[in-house]
């Protein structure tokens, strides 16, 4: 388990990210449409460079 983690609220048309750790700090917000290209963006890069992870 990594020690690195945030948490995200999907509330649409935004998705706001924050660091768990450290929640009085503010979140990050992204439209919707950005967020799907990031997680897109995200796995096909896993992908590519590990093709045996299956998820």
């Amino acid at each position: 388990m990594s020690p690195e983690c945030i948490e995200v609220a999907i509330s649409d048309p935004a998705v706001r990210v924050r660091d768990s750790k450290d929640t009085a700090r503010p979140h990050l917000t992204f439209t919707s449409a950005s967020w799907a290209a990031f997680l897109g963006t995200i796995a096909s890069r896993q992908l590519r460079e590990h093709p045996q992870v299956l998820w």
